[in-house]
């Protein structure tokens, strides 16, 4: 995960991350197989978007959903862990 240097890009835009948080792939395209589970540990997700947050940079964290709607289960615990572990 690259973390951002500055709030601003060379172009003077809004900087923004996009990060997959479980399946690389972006979408889920297997019929019929597992959602995948978060690729990164609790502190190295909370430890980047402190980063982030210290440059005012927006994340947003792309999860794994099959297409009857279910999300990642472990991908959704961990996201409720890191807004429980932040500062609102």
């Amino acid at each position: 995960m690259a973390v951002p240097s500055s709030r601003y890009t060379p172009d003077h835009l809004q900087a923004h991350r996009w990060v997959c948080l479980d399946n690389p792939e972006w979408l889920h395209g297997r019929v019929n197989a597992p959602l995948s589970k978060p690729r990164f540990k609790m502190e190295s997700v909370l430890d980047y978007v402190r980063s982030c947050n210290q440059s005012h940079v927006p994340v947003t964290f792309n999860v794994d959903i099959d297409r009857t709607g279910q999300f990642s289960p472990g991908s959704l615990s961990l996201l409720r862990d890191v807004k429980r572990r932040l500062p609102a």
